[in-house]
């Protein structure tokens, strides 16, 4: 076997000792014990501190390979020596190629006694009463807050038409409120629409019935006062491309794609999905239809963003006003009845 020549750098000597760890576990077969007395002696010469990049490194490199033997080793080696400065303690079994097993037990290790203090102030003043404990308590609570739910921009409210075969036309032409039900939780987070999309299978929504995704403030029907004046893009989508193609608008959506593109002054109102016979159809509404840039970019940005296999061909999708609708009707100040969007198919 090669000799180990430590560098003066404890940077390259952790690198090199790694190495020859490597080395004595690929070429020579050496038995586990070995590789502790030479992790030993390479560790008892070094300030632990300085151990912490070379930590790093290795979980960079071989993070989620457990399967490897060594790996397994020098990852749990590495976070008993960081968490520990003044032994290194051990129980783990470890199932080596030729499948015997090993169980590696207390070993302790006297390390070089000085004192450390790398990392802190050279005089500590009469309010410093913080320990090492505390010190890592802040920084565990630090990086808890750092994985705390990603937050969207808006808050996004999921609704769910359910239209009845039984159900009648009021005599103005338009549904009751009453068939539009808003279902689930408030969704504020990135981990809350994973978690809502994933628990909504598109291919179970059932005929004639919608679901819509809207940002808080809007409601997913034409009469809707904050969306009186808007229009929307609809794509006609084979059922085998439907819930791919939801996701995505979705996240364009949740994302503020969408909302990016349009001009100042006009909104995103949301999305929705409409199922039909042989294909669903997704629309996605902004607020002012009167803003024809806000229109040609929603188009382009939606097909920019899809990819090839996805894409409608230029017959599968057409813009409309929402006051274009045959069932559109304006609501009267003192009515609180509205219609219901029936998505409707371009005509070929």
């Amino acid at each position: 076997m090669p000799s180990l020549d430590l560098s003066p750098d404890p940077t390259l000597s952790i690198s090199l000792a790694l190495f020859h760890l490597m080395w004595i576990h690929l070429c020579v077969k050496e038995p586990l014990p070995m590789l502790q007395a030479l992790a030993v002696a390479v560790l008892s010469d070094l300030e632990l501190p300085l151990f912490v990049p070379s930590c790093l490194l290795v979980l960079r490199c071989f993070r989620g390979d457990t399967n490897d033997t060594f790996l397994y080793f020098v990852h749990r080696f590495l976070f008993h020596i960081y968490s520990r400065l003044h032994s290194l303690e051990a129980s783990t079994t470890l199932v080596l190629e030729d499948e015997a097993i090993i169980s590696l037990t207390r070993l302790n290790m006297a390390l070089r006694p000085s004192l450390l203090t790398r990392g802190l102030s050279s005089a500590s003043g009469p309010s410093d009463t913080g320990s090492p404990a505390e010190q890592r308590d802040d920084a565990k609570k630090n990086m808890l807050k750092a994985m705390r739910p990603l937050p969207t921009q808006h808050y996004w409210n999921v609704y769910f038409d359910r239209q009845q075969k039984d159900q009648q036309k009021s005599a103005d032409g338009t549904y009751s409120a009453a068939t539009l039900e808003q279902i689930g939780s408030q969704i504020e987070s990135v981990q809350d629409f994973w978690r809502y999309n994933n628990n909504t299978p598109v291919d179970q929504i059932k005929m004639r019935e919608s679901i819509y995704l809207f940002k808080q403030g809007f409601q997913p029907v034409w009469e809707d006062r904050r969306n009186i004046n808007g229009g929307s893009w609809t794509f006609r989508v084979p059922k085998a491309n439907g819930p791919d193609f939801w996701t995505r608008v979705q996240l364009m959506a949740v994302g503020e794609k969408l909302q990016g593109c349009l001009e100042l002054g006009d909104q995103l109102c949301g999305v929705g999905l409409s199922v039909r016979f042989n294909s669903h159809l997704i629309s996605i509404w902004h607020r002012d239809a009167s803003k024809q840039k806000s229109i040609d970019n929603l188009l382009a940005t939606v097909l920019e963003e899809l990819p090839a296999e996805l894409k409608p061909k230029p017959d599968n999708y057409f813009y409309k006003k929402h006051s274009d609708h045959a069932g559109f009707k304006a609501p009267p100040s003192d009515t609180t009845t509205i219609a219901v969007p029936t998505i409707e198919a371009p005509k070929v």
